[in-house]
C-alpha cells in the first residue's frame, strides 16, 4: 500500500510539473505575443513616415537644406571646408564628409533631390537595429531578447522620424554598431579588432559625436574580459586611422577641414531645447532608465551575466556624451545614442533571468506596455511635423517655382533646401551665422549692404504663428531692417503667406 501511495504521488507531482511548464509556457507566449505585436504596431508607424519622407519632394527640417548643398559642391568637386567666413558665401559644414560622400554618386546619376539622402538614412537605421540586435545575440545567446533589443531602437520615435531626414546621425549610429558587433562576435582576431576600427572611425567622421561611446565600451569590454592584445589593437587602429584621416583632409581643405569643424562644434548651444528633448524624453520613458540603472547596480548582486561588462560602459559612455561632447544638436538626434543604450539594456534585462523564471514574463510585458506609450508619443508629438508639411506641399511647390524662376541668387531660411534642389548654391545658411554674429565671429554689414543694393532676387522668410520668432532668432537686425527698407512682400490673392513663409521681392 505504501509503495503504491508512493508510486501515485510520484505521478501527481510529474503530472503537477508537467501542468506547470505547460501553463508557463502558454503565458511566455502570451506575453511575446502582447510584445512583438506592439513592436508591429511601432514598425508601422515607422514605415509610414518612412514612405511619407521618401515621397515627399521637398524639405522636411530646415538642415537638410545644408546637407543638400554641400553633397552637390562635393559632386562639383568644390571644397566644403572653408578656413575663412568673411566673405560669402556664407556657409558652414560642421560635420565630417562621410555621409555627403556616400551621396555623391546619386547626386552625379539623378541631380539634385532629397530621397537618397534619406533612403541612406534609414536604411542605416534598419542595420543599426540589426547590429544592436545582433550585438545582444553573441553576449546572451537569447533570440528573444535581441529581437527585442533591435526592434526597440525602431520603436523610439526620435529614430523613426529623425532617420528619415537626410541627416548624418542614423548612418554614424550604425557604423558604430557594425564596430561593436564585430568585437563582441570576434574579440580574439586581430583582423577583427582593425575591422572595427575602421567603423568606429568611419563612425567619426560621419558625426564627431559618435567617435567615443562605441570605442569606450569595445575597449573596456575587452579590458575586463582580459584580452589586453585585442584592445591594444583596437586602440591603435582607431587613433592611427583617425590620425591619418584628420591630417590628409586638414591638407586637402588647406586647414578648412578643422577650421569648419571647430566653428560648428562651438556654435552657440540651446540649453532650452536640449532640455526640452531630454524632459519629453524622461516623460515617457522612464521606466527604461529605471531599468538601466538598476541593471548596472543589481546585477552584480543577483545574478551575475556577459552583458553587464559590456552595457555598462556603454550606457555611461552615452550619458557622458550626451551631457558633456554633444553641444552641436539639441533636435531628436541629441538622443540617438542613448536610445541605443536603452535598446542595449533591454536585450540583456530581458535575457538576465533565467528563461523559466516569471520575472522575465513580467518585464515582456512591461516593455510592451513601454512600447505602446512611444508609439502614442510618436503620433501625438512627432508625426504631425511631417504631416503638415506634406498637407502644404502644395504651396511649397510654389515656393520651389519662385525660387527656380528667381532670375538671381536667393536668400532663404527654414526653406534653404528649395535653393540647391533647384540647382542653385546656397549664399547664406542664416541660423548657423546668426549665432556666428552673437558670438562676434562674423560681420553681417556685407550681408546688410548686399540686400541694401537688392542683389537677391527673393527672400524668403519663415515665421509660423506659433513657437519662437523665426525671423529674430535667424536675421540679424541689421539684414532685417536692411530686407524691410528695400524689399516689399509678394501679393497674393488669397493669403498673406506660403507655408507660413513671407516672400520679398526687391
Amino acid at each position: 500500500m505504501g509503495t503504491n501511495e508512493r508510486v501515485l504521488g510520484e505521478g501527481r507531482e510529474v503530472l503537477r510539473r508537467q501542468l506547470h511548464i505547460t501553463f508557463f509556457g502558454v503565458v511566455a507566449a502570451l506575453a511575446a505575443a502582447v510584445l512583438f505585436s506592439q513592436f508591429g504596431l511601432a514598425l508601422y508607424e515607422h514605415g509610414r513616415n518612412a514612405v511619407t519622407a521618401l515621397a515627399f519632394p521637398f524639405p522636411l527640417e530646415y538642415g537638410e537644406g545644408a546637407v543638400l548643398d554641400q553633397v552637390l559642391r562635393l559632386a562639383g568637386g568644390e571644397d566644403i571646408y572653408r578656413a575663412g567666413l568673411a566673405a560669402p558665401p556664407y556657409t558652414i559644414t560642421g560635420d565630417p564628409p562621410l555621409f555627403r560622400l556616400v551621396q555623391v554618386p546619386f547626386a552625379v546619376l539623378y541631380g539634385p533631390a532629397f530621397w537618397y539622402g534619406r533612403a541612406i538614412s534609414l536604411l542605416a537605421a534598419l542595420l543599426a537595429a540589426l547590429f544592436l540586435g545582433l550585438t545582444i545575440h553573441a553576449l546572451t545567446g537569447d533570440g528573444i531578447a535581441s529581437a527585442a533589443a533591435g526592434l526597440m531602437l525602431l520603436a523610439f520615435p526620435h529614430i523613426a522620424h529623425w532617420s528619415a531626414l537626410d541627416r548624418a546621425d542614423a548612418l554614424a549610429l550604425a557604423l558604430s554598431w557594425a564596430g561593436l558587433w564585430a568585437i563582441v562576435r570576434w574579440p580574439e582576431r586581430r583582423p577583427a579588432a582593425a575591422v572595427a576600427a575602421a567603423l568606429f572611425a568611419a563612425a567619426l567622421y560621419t558625426r564627431l559625436a559618435y567617435g567615443l561611446a562605441a570605442p569606450i565600451a569595445a575597449l573596456a569590454w575587452l579590458l575586463q574580459s582580459r584580452r589586453v592584445r585585442p584592445a591594444a589593437v583596437l586602440a591603435a587602429w582607431y587613433g592611427i586611422i583617425g590620425l591619418v584621416a584628420l591630417l590628409v583632409l586638414n591638407r586637402m581643405t588647406g586647414g578648412g577641414f578643422l577650421t569648419s569643424l571647430s566653428i560648428g562644434q562651438g556654435l552657440e548651444f540651446s540649453h532650452v531645447s536640449f532640455m526640452a528633448q531630454v524632459t519629453g524624453f524622461f516623460l515617457n520613458a522612464w521606466p527604461l532608465v529605471l531599468a538601466a540603472i538598476g541593471f548596472i547596480v543589481v546585477e552584480r548582486w543577483w545574478y551575475p551575466t556577459r552583458s553587464w561588462p559590456f552595457v555598462m560602459p556603454y550606457v555611461l559612455a552615452t550619458a557622458a556624451a550626451l551631457l558633456f561632447v554633444d553641444r552641436s544638436a539639441a533636435g531628436a538626434n541629441a538622443l540617438f545614442q542613448v536610445e541605443a543604450a536603452l535598446s542595449l539594456v533591454v536585450g540583456a534585462v530581458i535575457a538576465w533571468p533565467h528563461r523559466s523564471s516569471w520575472w522575465r514574463i513580467i518585464a515582456v510585458l512591461a516593455l510592451a506596455f513601454q512600447v505602446n506609450s512611444l508609439v502614442h508619443w510618436s503620433r501625438e508629438d512627432f508625426a504631425p511635423a511631417v504631416t503638415e508639411r506634406v498637407h502644404q506641399q502644395a504651396e511649397i511647390g510654389r515656393l520651389a517655382q519662385i525660387v527656380r524662376e528667381a532670375p538671381g541668387p536667393v536668400l532663404a531660411d527654414e526653406y534653404m533646401g528649395l535653393i540647391p534642389l533647384a540647382g542653385r548654391r546656397l549664399y547664406l545658411q542664416p541660423a548657423e551665422f546668426a549665432q556666428l554674429q552673437r558670438l562676434r565671429q562674423w560681420d553681417p554689414r556685407e550681408l546688410a549692404a548686399a540686400v541694401q543694393r537688392r542683389e537677391f532676387a527673393a527672400i524668403l522668410l519663415y515665421e509660423p504663428p506659433f513657437g519662437q520668432a523665426m525671423i529674430v532668432n535667424r536675421w540679424p537686425a541689421q539684414v532685417r531692417n536692411a530686407i524691410w527698407a528695400n524689399y516689399r512682400p509678394l501679393r497674393l490673392a488669397d493669403q498673406a503667406t506660403l507655408a507660413y513663409v513671407w516672400v520679398y521681392l526687391p
